[in-house]
């Protein structure tokens, strides 16, 4: 049940050559309100999930930086892109366009904004490989503050982008969480000297810089907006950018990051498992396995034991399976789950047929030990909402 470690990147400003390679023309397929989705393969494209990852994402965009001024423009794209450097770059249409970060490994493009350069620039939009609300809040963060013309520091933007796109939809709303798991544990494994976090700090919008370097800027962004946001509870970015309109020492930052990257600051922040408020629950369970940590094991095991809400109990169920996957979460954890776990997979009572025969089939999969891999793997890509940011 091991999944793919491939960091879905969501690259901002990346100017992709958009003529080049088409394989037909992009033609209108749905006007939304104040919004038009674009596509060239209208037959693989599922508008309904578009809709709602668009109308959710520009609510809480509109929310935090006001209302979009003028049509948003959408284009609902196969396949992937090929990158010359953190700003630049090919549409491509081969849906195994995954790249290589020096240092951090395999990463595919599965979201970008390009803004238009000239009259005979790019076409300009967000562009969404799937149609993920965490995508399409973080893209349209982008989008927004290019509308508004406010050049944040890079890190500033992206940090707000990846709070805000992390979360969980829950009664049609979206609930933000912020905890970037994957970020957190990259994070916790690189060494950065003061060289190369003043490198990542003073980078603006739009300068070329590597695939690498693209990473980490938003890596480093979302610890230091997350520790912000933590600090003060809520994403006062007015205030943030007024206080860093001249940038921010590497000291600072340094002192922001490692308090995120503290586990004491984790234990705090998964106390959210025990919010009386299921949505939070949910928002918080999302993506933990990434973590690939025995204590988060002992959080989930704990949460799920008492949990009766049917999303949230499935969303505990599979990051916990997920987590015993990539590591030894204990023989405790593995007795005490195996009542619950076998519980939520057998009876889950969650509103889509498809997540209740993906958790079936996962059942088989715990239960008997199944070989068939193939329909696993199937069984956890149905079930991506909870285990992917």
């Amino acid at each position: 049940m091991t999944r793919s470690n491939a960091f879905l990147l969501l690259s901002y400003g990346l100017i992709l050559c958009l003529m080049a390679g088409c394989a037909a023309p992009w033609r209108a397929l749905h006007e939304g309100d104040r919004w038009t989705l674009y596509a060239q393969e209208a037959g693989e494209v599922d508008v309904g999930k578009f809709e709602i990852a668009v109308d959710t994402g520009r609510a809480v965009v509109e929310q935090h930086f006001g209302p979009f001024e003028e049509p948003i423009r959408v284009y609902a794209w196969t396949g992937g892109a090929s990158t010359e450097d953190g700003t630049r770059g090919n549409i491509e249409h081969d849906d195994d366009a995954v790249q290589d970060v020096p240092g951090i490994g395999p990463a595919r493009v599965q979201a970008f904004y390009a803004k238009r350069s000239g009259f005979f620039g790019e076409r300009s939009g967000v562009f969404l490989g799937q149609p993920d609300i965490g995508s399409s809040v973080h893209e349209l963060v982008h989008a927004r503050l290019a509308e508004r013309s406010i050049e944040l520091p890079l890190w500033l933007e992206e940090g707000l982008a990846m709070v805000l796109g992390d979360g969980a939809l829950f009664d049609g709303k979206w609930e933000v969480d912020g905890l970037a798991c994957w970020p957190l544990r990259e994070l916790s494994e690189e060494s950065l000297n003061d060289a190369q976090l003043d490198l990542l700090l003073t980078l603006k919008p739009g300068v070329r810089h590597n695939m690498r370097t693209n990473v980490l800027v938003h890596f480093l962004g979302w610890s230091i907006v997350f520790d912000l946001y933590r600090e003060t509870g809520s994403l006062d970015w007015e205030t943030w950018s007024q206080r860093y309109s001249k940038g921010i020492s590497v000291a600072e930052a340094r002192t922001r990051m490692n308090r995120t990257l503290k586990q004491s600051s984790l234990r705090k922040w998964l106390a959210r498992l025990e919010s009386p408020n299921p949505a939070v629950r949910l928002a918080c369970a999302r993506g933990l396995w990434k973590l690939k940590s025995r204590d988060v094991a002992d959080h989930l095991v704990r949460a799920l034991r008492k949990e009766q809400h049917p999303e949230v109990a499935a969303s505990l169920t599979v990051n916990l399976l997920a987590t015993a996957a990539e590591i030894n979460i204990g023989r405790r954890n593995s007795w005490r789950m195996r009542s619950p776990v076998g519980r939520v997979l057998r009876d889950s009572q969650v509103d889509s047929a498809r997540e209740r025969k993906a958790l079936r089939v996962l059942y088989e999969d715990f239960r008997y030990y199944g070989q068939d891999r193939k329909r696993t793997r199937q069984a956890l890509d149905d079930l991506s909402r909870f285990l992917e940011e």
